[in-house]
This record gives structure tokens, sequence and C-alpha cells, in this order.
């Protein structure tokens, strides 16, 4: 029997059992109880229960020994984990983590346990099948009364639903649903966070809004779900040319953005990084679109552009800026891109009046050579250096300096560059007939982008066949900046034209990066030192010292030195002195067209000179 009674310490339980005596006491039958006090008992079952009800909780539970070999798991950790309590038991505990964790991460949880007898924070752990899943875990110290570490309990809960769900309202929240491209709150936080970067690194940002021309009427003819196909192909195209840390985003309806970060500190470099990304978009979206298995017309998108460094303007003013630019673009007849800052657009406006100027230069035959006479120290003429001239520029561009540069940026240079060397090619022929000249050779300046053309030699070589031209007076000049580009490529095709007696000059020697390699390896005639050397000649010890080491190095490797920019007798006496026997600048002539040349050549005999040239 089983009962409770109030004692004087508070309620108890009792286990009690009884049994007749075969003896009647005081002349009635007799009874003998025997009770137990089970209180204690009652509870410690009853916690008993609790602790295993709690042990197979909704959380993995792991129980392991002081040397931290697994004594007990429960269903939940089966479960999460996919292994079964005989696999694990008597495993090492630490032998289930992923591996993906460095030493750091263990020292730490190890100095919390010891400090704090416990520790807890996410984790990478690993299932049965190898496979890696996000989890929270919870690792408590048990201890004896004499404070040694009997056990350790993991509590290991997988967080791979919730890590999805918070993924995927991060998704909602920052990316476009149908493009899967950041939306427009993303990019303006992520714009913020480019202007503080480029606080610190002075460099440009840009920002590309851009608007597709004319959508509605896609929607209106072809229905809204092809209408989204075309915006989800659009989307596509703009991630593949965005640049790993550029951001290309769809900000509303048919309207994307592209944010370009860490441009560079130079202005037009950082301008006309963004024009070519610009043009790139306009040139992709001239692939048709497919549609439902059928070939649709191209569409055409107007582009609005706002370079922009740090704070300023501040990042809702820079998408408000593009915006408005994006609106011009569209004013000024759709298909094209249009710059915000005033000054910035007619920078560009004019350098694309001045490209298209080029283009029809070099079709028309605009361009024309000028020589410039190299002499020894005999003061005799031995060559000339052909330099382009462009009598029909649009003012301010005659300048060599403005438009070599330009036509090297609008990828006109193989083109001019071809039509220059033809021009050698025929005066060379043509001298071959006068007397004075025929011994002469001509210099002219070759550009990376020539060099590296595929044609390049083949195209030069139908040339001298063509116009007769002596390959031996032609001297190719080139710089050292060409020969870092491909030293094996360009020692290729030097040698190719090496071989048909084509002389080659390194043009502004010791401005460069100088190398002994290349002037070993390539088939070269001549070093030309670079006018800033020799302008201050007479006052600059550091200058005649580099003269002197560059003709010595020359005079080893059995190559003739020219200077150029002399302007001085005593920079020709200074010349002499250490070695250099070749000339050229404004002490003897400037340069002058071909028949002005001839009749320099012919009628002057050349004496010293002592003072500049007129």
């Amino acid at each position: 029997i089983d009962y409770t009674l109030e004692t004087p310490v508070g309620l108890r339980s009792f286990e009690a059992r009884s049994r007749a005596l075969g003896v009647p006491v005081r002349g009635r039958p007799a009874v003998v109880v025997v009770a137990r006090d089970i209180t204690d008992r009652l509870a410690h079952e009853a916690e008993l229960r609790i602790a295993a009800q709690a042990f197979e909780a909704q959380q993995g539970l792991v129980i392991s020994d002081a040397n931290t070999r697994i004594l007990r798991v429960n269903r939940t950790f089966c479960r999460i984990t996919g292994y079964q309590p005989h696999e694990v038991i008597g495993r090492n505990a630490q032998g289930l983590v992923s591996g993906t964790h460095d030493d750091a991460l263990q020292e730490s949880i190890w100095q919390a346990l010891r400090e704090h007898d416990g520790w807890q924070g996410e984790v990478w752990n690993r299932r049965k099948n190898g496979a890696l899943f996000p989890a929270r875990l919870t690792i408590s110290v048990v201890r004896s009364k004499a404070g040694d570490i009997t056990h350790y309990v993991e509590s290991l809960e997988d967080l791979t639903q919730s890590t999805q769900a918070e993924r995927e309202i991060h998704s909602l929240a920052f990316y476009d649903h149908l493009t899967a491209l950041p939306n427009r709150r993303l990019l303006t936080e992520r714009l913020e966070t480019t202007m503080n970067a480029l606080a610190r690194t002075q460099e440009h940002g840009a920002l590309l809004f851009i608007d597709l021309d004319d959508f509605k009427k896609i929607n209106d003819l072809h229905n809204h779900h092809n209408g989204d196909l075309i915006l989800q192909q659009v989307a596509q195209r703009l991630r593949s040319l965005a640049e790993p840390d550029h951001t290309a985003a769809r900000f509303g309806a048919d309207e994307f953005v592209i944010l370009m970060a860490h441009l560079g500190s130079d202005p037009d470099e950082a301008t006309h990084s963004v024009e070519r990304v610009a043009d790139s978009i306009l040139e992709r979206l001239q692939v048709p679109f497919t549609l439902e298995n059928r070939q649709y017309r191209t569409i055409t998108a107007s582009i609005g552009i706002v370079l922009f460094r740090a704070h300023q303007p501040p990042a809702k003013d820079v998408i408000l800026q593009a915006d408005l630019a994006m609106n011009e673009a569209k004013q000024r007849g759709k298909n094209r891109w249009h710059f915000f800052d005033p000054a910035v657009q007619k920078r560009v406006t004019q350098r694309l009046q001045l490209e298209e100027a080029l283009k029809r230069g070099i079709d028309q035959q605009q361009f024309m050579l000028h020589y410039q006479p190299q002499v020894n120290a005999q003061h005799e003429v031995i060559g000339a250096e052909a330099l382009a001239r462009w009598p029909q520029a649009p003012e301010g561009a005659a300048s060599p300096g403005i438009f070599i540069s330009v036509a090297e940026r609008a990828g006109l240079m193989p083109a001019l560059g071809k039509v220059l060397l033809e021009q050698v090619c025929v005066q060379l022929a043509a001298w071959q007939h006068v007397p004075t000249m025929r011994h002469l050779r001509i210099a002219i300046n070759l550009s990376v982008s020539q060099l590296f053309q595929p044609s390049f030699v083949s195209d030069l070589l139908e040339t001298l066949q063509r116009t007769g031209a002596p390959s031996n007076r032609l001297v190719l000049e080139i710089t050292e900046s060409i020969l870092l580009n491909d030293l094996d490529e360009a020692h290729h095709t030097l040698s190719t034209l090496g071989a048909h007696g084509i002389r080659f000059s390194v043009d502004d020697f010791g401005t460069g990066y100088s190398s002994l390699a290349y002037l070993q390896r390539l088939p070269l005639s001549e070093l030309k030192i670079d006018r800033s050397f020799i302008t201050d000649l007479q006052h600059a010890p550091n200058n005649q010292a580099i003269v002197e080491t560059i003709v010595a190095l020359a005079s080893a490797l059995r190559l003739e030195v020219v200077a150029e920019g002399v302007e001085s007798v005593d920079q020709v006496q200074l010349l002499q002195a250490r070695g250099c026997m070749l000339f050229q600048g404004y002490l003897f002539a400037k340069a002058m067209p071909p028949k002005q040349l001839e009749t320099w050549v012919e009628h002057r005999q050349l004496q010293p000179v002592h003072a500049k040239p007129a």
C-alpha cells in the first residue's frame, strides 16, 4: 500500500506492507504493519523520468567523458547526422566536426571550456554522407565535487532550414525575383559602400543608368511573358559585362544600373573605361533576343553616366544625376550614352568628333610626313625621321601629341600607321632616283598596336615590294614599353623583318624599363637618347653620366647612338666627348616636307651652327 501522510516535516510518501499474526493479542486478531518512507526515492525517479524525456529533446545531445570519448547520443543526434549510436559511441567527439575550421577556433573553444565551463557558437558539421550543414553547438562541462572534469555535454541544433530561410528573406529583400540581379535597395547600399572606399583610395567610380528604349511596345506587341524573357536576357548580358568589383542591378521595370568602382585617379582614364563599357552594352543589345524559339529584332538603350569620387555628391544624388543624363540621351535620339557632367561630356564629345575626323582623315589620305634630318659628327646628313602632320586637323588637334594619342585610344593606329608606312616606302623609292638622297635612311615610329597586328609583317613586306623601296633604308623606331608586352612575339616579328634588311631603333631610350635582356635578344641597330637627357646637358652632371653610360652600353653591343633634341653647339661638343656621333634636333633643322628637305640637303653645306635656326 502506498500512501501519503502529513508529518511534522510536511507531506511524505510511504510504502507499507502488513501481515496478520496467527496469535491473538489481548484477545483480538493482530496485524503487523511495516512502513518505509519513499519520498526521496519517488523524487529521484521523477528526476530520472524528466532527464530521460529531456535527453530525447529536439536538439541533438552527445555525452562524452573527460577524454571526449562519446558515451551516449540521443535519437535527435542520429536523425540530424545520419549516424547510429553504435557508430559513434567510443569515438572521439572532436572527430565529428567538419574539418573546415582552423586551429584558432579550436583553441578558443577549449579556452572557453577551461575558463567558463562552457562554449556556444555556430559551426559547420558533417553528416554521415559527407554533406556539410550549419549547426549551433553548445558545450557544457560537468565537474566532480573535487572540481575535476568528468563529462562534456554537447547540444547540437541543425540550422539548415533557418539558414535557408534567412537566405530567402535576404534574397527577397535585396534581389530582383525576375532577373536575380541586385535590386534598388542593395544597389544603393553598395553605392554608399563604394563611395566610402573611394574616400580612402581617392579613385573614381561611375554609375551607368540604362533604360531600354520603347520597351512598352515590346510588351504590347509580344505580351508581358516575352517582355520578361527579354529582361532576363538583358540581365544576363549586363552581368557578363560587369567586372568582379562592379555591380549590375535591376533598378525597376526596364531600368538597369551598372556600378563601376576603382577606376583610378585619372579622370580621363576613368572616363575612357566607362565609355568602353557603355559602348559594349549598346553592342551587346544589338544581338537578337530569343523569344519562344524565334528571333526578335534587336533593342536599343539610352544610358546616363555619372563619374563620382567619395561623397561628392551624396549617393542619392548620384542616382538622380545618372537618371537625368539618361533622359538627355533619350532626347538626343536614343541608342546612345550621355555624361551628366557638362565638362566631361564636352571633352568626350570633342574627342569623339576628333576620332571621326581621324577616320575621315585616314580614308581621305589627309596625313602627310615631314622629315627631320639626322647628321653625323662631320655634319653630313645620314638619314631623317618621318614625323606625321595633319594639315586639315580640327582646331587644336594638329599636334601629333594630341591626334596620335587619340588614335591609339580609338584603335586607329594600325590603320594610320599603315598609311604612314606606305608614304615612307613611296618616299624611299622616289629618293633612289635622287643622287643626294638615295643614301638616306628614314626612321618612323611604330606603335604597339601596329607591331602586334597579325598581318603587320606580311603587309609591310608587300608594301616594300610593291613600291620598290629599299628595305635596308627603313628604320622602325620602337619604345621599350612595346617590348614589355610580349618579348617573344616582338623577337619573332623583328627577326622576320630584320632578315629582309629592315633596321630597328629603340626610341626614348632610358625613359622606360631598360633591360639588357631585350637589347641582347632583339636585332637592334641603334639607341636614341631621349631629349629629356639632352635639354639641360651642360648643367646636369647626372645627365652627362647617363649619356656616357648609354653610349658605353651601345658600344659594347655594337649599336649606334642618336641624340635627339639637340639645340646647341655645346650639347654637340659634350655628346661627342662622350662618344655620341649622330645627332637630330633644331640646331640642324626642323622637320620639313620632302621637297624642302631635298633642297636643304643639296644646297646647304653643313657647317658648325652657332644659333638655333628660325
